[in-house]
């Protein structure tokens, strides 16, 4: 371990290069520490704070009472000149290398990130801040001697923070000599300051005018001089909008306010009175300081007003003034009113030069004005408080009338008269008036004190001199304030009401009277009240307040507006009346029996609150109340429903925090789970009923206390815990600390055995938890563990913050289940899936993320949203890298080698994923993987066609494919149809002759084929040993099935193909002439003749040996015997094949004559047609015309369809000349040779099913298919015939003199809209293809198409010729509107608008009207003739789009096509 000097010496070297290069950053770092020094601290005491601050975060030993020091010499121990010298000496542990390391640089502080710890320093450059006031400060501490110097050094060119070390001058003696005693005595750690000489007077000036309020809120250096504050510290939870980075650790704001004493109550007013630990230079004007953990200015001279972490402190700092004011006023149930007023001095009524705390100011004010804080003048033990505006204030000289009244014995029980309460004569004082005038308490009107005179009866019961003396004040006052007041009516004589009501009393007492009597005359008996007012009507009596419970209860009568009458003091006076004397108290019990006055706890309350259940209620007056609500209990009516929620949500009963709660938010519970509760008090303060206060007495009142709210059920209790907490956690975050003290409570109930359900319900859906995602409830949250490692890979779920909470949580894995959270994965596959969140990369992922999605995709049965997601991942690791599953492709054991043939396709990587993918196959299969054989395949044809057509089927491909065909052979797993044919169609096979070969067209050589060889070139297989080798024989039933030929009897095709006779025919064997032959035999055994040129060229050389020498075949002959008896004949007269048997009488049929084997020669040599010609059809044809009448099915039928096959443009013409008539038919079958101007084509369905029995149209083959018959239909048309509708002339009458129309809305018929775009894009994209300003001008018409309705129908009539005959057809022109005539209305429709729209192009009138009904029967809805548009390829341009918008709207053009239904 390095010593300290070896420690320096590594700074100096290591750091600051001194004995190396210099640093070029050495001149940029001296500059921003003397920035630093100079301009973040503006004044000389600010280098004190600063050391009294690094006193306050040093550590110290156990034991040790931390201490910090000032001695200032004259004495020049550094021998630098200094004409003073400041020690400063602090017992903390010392310089730690570390701390040594920091001091040597900018901004490096060992205290950052350590608020919770609680350090309050934060800017690492506490110490730097002695530059101010000294150019070489000096550090002792653990050894270590150094010395820092404003001037740069000389070995790097910086100053401020390199260290050097000190052997003398001073020495540890020297300083001794300072500090007295020896030098083990000395403190660790001693600063050493030789001043600057124009710095001694300020530091001097600053020592002494030091306060010890600088110490006040510091935890370790804790010496006070005489002084004493009331201090009030109060948590509150840092809200998330006001947390920063520097305090970003600190859960909580810990916001200390501290009242002074005695002399120092005023200081606030001209010292600082804000604190961040030490004191800032903040003058607030307040009477008391505020202490938190601000952020502070870089001058420390005050806090950052805008700073949000500030912001947030100052918003508390109400709550916390009001909260320790209240306690302060209301804490003490025995002290006097008296010594409450001095209390009142700590409101802050003058205005604070910083605007934020003005703010506060305001804020304060306004608090205090809603709470209940004021004391009033009640002349009774119990205390009473209200708020400021129900408070007034009186006169002193009438102070001084009361205050002589109560000397003289006079009793005041009561001077609130209606809602105005009189404030406390101790603070009814000048030296308040400040106060007062900002709570708003004023003076009362002279109408009270009217009031008060009547109802005291002062009048009656004072002295001579102290009546003197009121009608002394009452004159003095009288112009300013009486004078319009109701003073003149108070009553001066005795009540006669009174007078009767000790009639009363005597003549019942003498028996003169029945009860039954006096309680008869007692209800009509007037009433003197308080005030001298005689009351005649009343709901209840109360007795006078002088001998009574209530008014030590409540004060005053609170429901004067529910007619309770309270008896004047003129009942308590002793008089005598007819000789007669009353005492007081029995003329009391005389009026509670007969009258009805009543007093606590007997008094039936009316249905309203009262004020006094808002008070602190002495003990006394706490059971007075449960023994009044006990005596109600008891009563048949019950209490009053306000009345009893006023007691309920009084503040009037004592608990154990907080003072004074309301009953229904208050517990009494038995004393062993009491205590359970009161352990739970850093949870929350749990309002527990005072049993030290009120004794074991209060368990005799549990029935009433249950009656006014107070819960008594353990349940109940933890409930309230739950819902206070989550109120918290609504308005801010719990701590870490609180959260875990929550569990803990679980978990101490649970092992209690205690019920926790309703303390559980009230917490667990509340969003207090911190997770991943922030707060969340803990339904539904998860306590990580290794189980969720790998879901956490592929998913946002809400982890529990295990950052945050650390291993401590853990320990709560019960009572977290408790409360809805997840613990342990145990298949919780819905969890991931509900929060899956795929990474971008899956590289970094290992193969359990992917096989987990898997089994998510198991677990939800493929939701859909689930595999789309999955879907569009890069999630799969191939043999290509990570692929989106559609991509991929799962290799199965058995036929997977047909994916590794080519390679190129991502095959999931087996290794990487192990054997379990194979158990997912469903599940690949729905994200897109390819699994199975018959989809593998269908990719692997493409790939053989790509390899085909690219020429790049190496000689490995061709075998690896053969193998695996091989492989697969004797498995399920069979090459389908496509794939089969594939193979047989492409050029995948090299052979000997060059070049790729479909295998059909290769050969696999053997020794077979060896006669052959010599006059072919054949497409052998190319085996050698640069190609496939003779490996590729092994693949012989192989290749064979994909069509190769390995027999020799399959080499038909090939010689043809492949002949090549040798140039020396005498070489040709025999055997190769008679196999050749062979093959010959075999192609005309498949009636295939060898018409190809090429091969004929090829055998038009001299190989076949004859006695004439080697000639070609068409120059030999070989002879039959039995050409003896035959007849010769021209070879004109012949044809080999009469294929229809129509020419038997016209030539010769040689197939009919002779073997088929010599067909070809005939053929070849002699020019004998095949089979006779279209001419030879014709002259046939004409033969028929001139020669039959009708004809056979069988001939007809053949002949059309050969002019079918055979119908040219040439063939064309001459039919039409040649052709005079053709085939008619009639309703009986038979065909007949007409006139072609007599035969007519039936376009019309009407017209033929009239006249279909008339031998007037062409014939039709039977079942020929509709293309066909179209076909025939259009030779009959260009060879002369004609459409029976260009034979029609149709009449229509004339529509207005017929019938009466009626116009409808043409919206109910058709849009009009979407039938011109309809039109438009079948004139623009049919054959058509019309120019835009054409189309535009056809359907310009339809604009504004008119739509009428008619009651009758319409006929029109149809007049024509068909040959010989003249007809006359009537049809029905209109059609009724119902669905039963929705098709013809339709058609007739179409066709009405077809006409119209194409007048010059009419042969595509059926193709629009077509469109146009199908239209119709859509109802014209656009969006589905947009989509009929698209099916047809019809489209409009802009140059539509633009006229459709131009016209419809626009009046510039009426036609009007009539179109008729009736009904």
């Amino acid at each position: 371990m390095v010593t300290p000097k070896e420690h320096i010496e590594e700074i100096r070297k290591n750091k600051f290069s001194i004995g190396k290069d210099p640093n070029p950053l050495i001149e940029d770092l001296h500059q921003a520490v003397k920035n630093l020094s100079v301009e973040l601290y503006t004044k000389d005491v600010h280098f004190l704070m600063e050391l009294i601050q690094n006193a306050e975060d040093n550590l110290y030993s156990k034991g040790v009472k931390p201490s910090l020091e000032f001695i200032i010499t004259s004495k020049d121990i550094t021998a630098t000149g200094a004409p003073a010298t400041l020690l400063i000496f602090n017992n903390e542990k010392g310089f730690s290398p570390k701390n040594i390391e920091s001091v040597c640089s900018v901004g490096r502080s060992t205290k950052k990130g350590n608020r919770s710890s609680g350090y309050i320093g934060e800017k690492g450059i506490g110490f730097k801040s002695v530059f101010l006031v000294t150019t070489q400060p000096y550090i002792f501490s653990n050894g270590y001697q150094i010395r820092f110097n404003e001037k740069p050094c000389p070995q790097c060119g910086l100053g401020y923070i390199v260290p050097e070390w000190i052997e003398e001058k001073p020495t540890l003696q020297d300083i001794k000599k300072i500090y007295g005693g020896g030098v083990d005595l000395l403190p660790t750690t001693t600063i050493v300051l030789p001043l600057k000489p124009d710095k001694v007077t300020p530091v001097k000036l600053q020592l002494s005018n030091f306060h010890p309020e600088v110490l006040l809120f510091l935890a370790k250096i804790r010496h006070l001089s005489e002084c004493s504050y009331y201090m009030w510290k109060q948590k509150f939870p840092v809200r998330l909008e006001n947390v920063v980075e520097r305090r970003k650790d600190v859960e909580e704001w810990v916001v200390t306010l501290a009242f002074p004493h005695q002399d120092r109550l005023n200081r606030g007013m001209s010292s600082s009175g804000v604190y961040a630990f030490l004191p800032t230079e903040m003058v607030t004007n307040f009477p008391f300081i505020i202490q938190a953990d601000f952020v502070l200015a870089s001058s420390r001279e005050t806090i950052l007003m805008d700073d949000k972490w500030n912001r947030g402190i100052l918003k508390c700092v109400p709550t916390a003034f009001v909260d320790s004011f209240k306690t302060l006023i209301l804490g003490s149930d025995q002290a006097p009113v008296s010594t409450l007023a001095n209390m009142f001095k700590f409101i802050p009524i003058r205005s604070s030069p910083y605007e934020k705390l003005n703010y506060v100011r305001e804020k304060i004010k306004e608090k205090l004005l809603e709470e209940n804080i004021i004391p009033i003048e009640t002349y009774k033990k119990q205390k009473h408080f209200c708020k400021s505006h129900e408070v007034g204030r009186l006169l002193p000289e009438f102070w001084n009338v009361l205050n002589d009244a109560q000397a003289e014995g006079i009793q005041l029980d009561n001077l609130s008269y209606g809602k105005r309460k009189i404030l406390s004569s101790a603070l009814d004082m000048s030296q308040y008036d400040g106060i007062l005038e900002f709570l708003g308490v004023e003076h009362v009107k002279a109408r009270w004190y009217a009031k008060c005179i009547q109802s005291s009866n002062f009048v009656d019961r004072l002295s001579e001199k102290l009546y003197l003396k009121l009608l002394l004040f009452i004159a003095t006052n009288w112009d300013s304030f009486f004078g319009e007041s109701n003073m003149t009516d108070i009553p001066l004589l005795k009540y006669l009401a009174v007078i009767y009501a000790n009639f009363l009393y005597h003549s019942f007492s003498k028996n003169y009277i029945s009860s039954f009597e006096v309680d008869a005359l007692c209800e009509s008996m007037p009433i003197v009240d308080k005030y001298g007012n005689v009351n005649e009507s009343r709901n209840k009596v109360l007795v006078p307040a002088r001998v009574s419970n209530w008014a030590k209860l409540m004060v005053s009568n609170p429901w004067v507006n529910q007619n309770y009458v309270e008896m004047g003091e003129v009942y308590l006076n002793r008089s005598t009346y007819a000789g007669q004397s009353t005492d007081h108290q029995k003329l009391i019990e005389f009026m509670t029996d007969h009258l009805g006055a009543s007093d606590i706890p007997d008094l039936y309350p009316p249905n309203a609150g009262f004020s006094a259940a808002d008070t602190r209620l002495t003990k006394e007056n706490a059971f007075l109340f449960l023994r009044w609500i006990k005596n109600q209990n008891s009563k048949l009516g019950g209490i009053p429903q306000r009345f009893l929620e006023c007691i309920k949500n009084g503040s009037w009963l004592k608990v154990t925090v907080n003072g004074w709660m309301p009953p229904s938010k208050s517990f009494l519970i038995e004393s062993s789970l009491g205590k359970t509760l009161e352990s739970c008090s850093s949870l929350v303060d749990i309002p527990l009923v005072d049993e030290t206060f009120y004794g074991s007495r209060i368990h005799h009142y549990k029935k009433e206390l249950q009656t006014v709210g107070v819960m008594l059920s353990y349940e109940e209790a933890c409930e309230f815990i739950g819902k206070e907490l989550m109120h918290r956690a609504e308005n801010y975050n719990l701590s870490r600390n609180r959260v875990i003290l929550m569990l803990e409570f679980i978990k101490c109930q649970r092992e209690r055995v205690l019920p926790l359900d309703k303390f559980v319900n009230s917490i667990k859906k509340g969003k207090w938890l911190k997770t991943s995602l922030g707060l969340r409830s803990p339904k539904g949250s998860v306590l990580y563990d290794e189980e969720w490692k790998i879901a956490s890979q592929i998913s946002a779920i809400r982890f529990i913050d295990r950052t945050y909470f650390g291993k401590e949580i853990y320990n709560f894995k019960e009572e977290l289940m408790l409360l809805g959270v997840i613990v342990g994965f145990s298949r919780n596959y819905q969890v991931v899936i509900d929060h899956l969140k795929l990474p971008s990369n899956f590289a970094s992922l290992n193969a359990e993320a992917f096989l987990l999605l898997m089994e998510c995709v198991k677990f939800s049965s493929a939701s859909v949203e689930l595999v789309n997601s999955i879907k569009t991942a890069s999630c799969l690791k191939t043999n290509m890298g990570f692929k989106v599953p559609g991509d991929c492709f799962l290799s199965d054991p058995v036929w997977g080698c047909i994916l590794e043939v080519f390679g190129g396709l991502p095959v999931i990587d087996k290794k990487f994923f192990g054997e379990r993918i194979f158990s997912y196959k469903g599940e690949l299969k729905q994200i897109g993987v390819v699994v199975d054989f018959e989809e593998a395949i269908k990719e692997f044809v493409g790939q053989f066609k790509q390899k085909a057509s690219d020429d790049s089927f190496s000689q490995q491909h061709v075998k690896s494919f053969l193998s695996c065909h091989r492989l697969l052979k004797g498995t399920e797993y069979k090459f389908p149809a496509d794939l089969l044919a594939t193979v047989r169609s492409e050029k995948w096979l090299l052979t000997r002759i060059g070049g790729y070969s479909v295998p059909r067209d290769c050969i696999l050589d053997g020794v077979s084929w060896k006669s052959i060889s010599s006059i072919t070139c054949l497409p052998f297989i190319d085996d050698s040993d640069n190609c496939y080798g003779t490996e590729i024989h092994e693949y012989k039933e192989e290749l064979k099935s994909f069509g190769v030929v390995t027999e020799l009897k399959d080499r038909v095709k090939f010689v043809l193909k492949y002949l090549n006779f040798p140039s020396d025919p005498s070489s040709i064997a025999p055997e190769s002439v008679f196999s050749f032959l062979e093959c010959i035999r075999l192609l005309l055994k498949g009636a295939v003749s060898p018409h190809d040129e090429a091969f004929r060229k090829r055998l038009s050389t001299n190989w076949l040996k004859t006695h004439d020498g080697y000639r070609s075949p068409d120059q030999c002959v070989l002879f039959d015997s039995k050409w003896e008896s035959a007849k010769w004949v021209h070879a004109k007269e012949c044809v080999i094949h009469d294929t229809d048997n129509l020419f038997a009488s016209k030539f010769y049929v040689l197939e009919d004559i002779y073997d088929k084997k010599i067909l070809p020669f005939f053929s070849l040599k002699m020019e004998v047609r095949t089979k006779p010609s279209v001419d030879d059809y014709v002259n046939l044809w004409n033969e028929w015309e001139s020669s039959v009448e009708q004809l056979s099915y069988d001939k007809c039928h053949k002949f059309w369809l050969f002019m079918l096959h055979h119908f040219t443009l040439h063939t064309e013409k001459k039919l039409s000349e040649r052709f005079l008539k053709l085939p008619a038919t009639s309703g009986n079958n038979d065909i007949f040779l007409l006139e072609k101007k007599d035969v007519f084509i039936p376009d019309n369905l009407h017209l033929k099913r009239l006249f279909e029995m008339e031998k007037v149209f062409v014939w039709y083959p039977q079942n020929l298919v509709p293309s066909s018959r179209n076909d025939l239909s259009d030779l009959y048309r260009k060879i002369g015939a004609r459409s029976v509708s260009e034979c029609i002339c149709t009449e229509y009458p004339s529509l207005p003199n017929v019938v009466e129309l009626k116009q409808i809305d043409a919206a109910n018929v058709c849009n009009v809209k979407v039938l011109v775009k309809l039109i438009l894009g079948f004139l623009a994209c049919s054959s058509l293809k019309m120019e835009p300003n054409k189309r535009h001008e056809a359907v310009k018409g339809l604009l504004n198409l008119s739509f009428f309705e008619i009651k009758d129908s319409i006929n029109g009539k149809q007049n024509g010729s068909l040959g010989e005959s003249k007809f006359n057809v009537f049809t029905q022109m209109n059609w009724h509107g119902e669905n039963a005539g929705l098709v013809k209305y339709a058609t007739y429709f179409s066709e009405a608008i077809s006409e119209g729209v194409l007048m010059e192009n009419h042969d595509h009138v059926a193709l629009l009207s077509e469109l146009i009904r199908l239209a119709f029967l859509l109802k014209f809805n656009e969006e589905a003739i947009d989509f009929l548009m698209d099916s047809k390829n019809l489209q409009i341009f802009c140059e539509d789009d633009d006229f459709l918008s131009s016209v419809f709207g626009s009046t510039s053009i009426y036609v009007t096509i009539y179109l008729f239904y009736y009904f």
